[in-house]
């Protein structure tokens, strides 16, 4: 294959991968067409990931408070259990 004919390959399918991910990003309703539209949508993904990582922040605090407070219950159980059972 001559050097020419694989630049010319080369072109096209940059050219038609250039056009297969503007009509997908379109499809999904992203235009990056514009700088402005490359912005939202950076600002949009920013958003999304905050909000993903606040939510797992929430969800271990969640899960500390609620195993700390099986244990105290636990706990307190053990030591009513245990005086009593020692006659106190």
């Amino acid at each position: 294959m001559s050097p020419e004919l694989k630049a010319a390959i080369n072109v096209a399918a940059r050219a038609a991968a250039e056009a297969a991910v503007k009509r997908t990003m379109l499809t999904m309703g992203v235009d990056i067409t514009t700088a402005r539209g490359v912005r939202d949508t950076q600002q949009d993904m920013s958003f999304l990931r905050r909000l993903r990582l606040v939510t797992d922040s929430r969800n271990a605090k969640l899960i500390v408070i609620v195993f700390s407070t099986v244990m105290a219950i636990l706990g307190a159980g053990a030591t009513t259990l245990i005086q009593q059972y020692l006659g106190k």
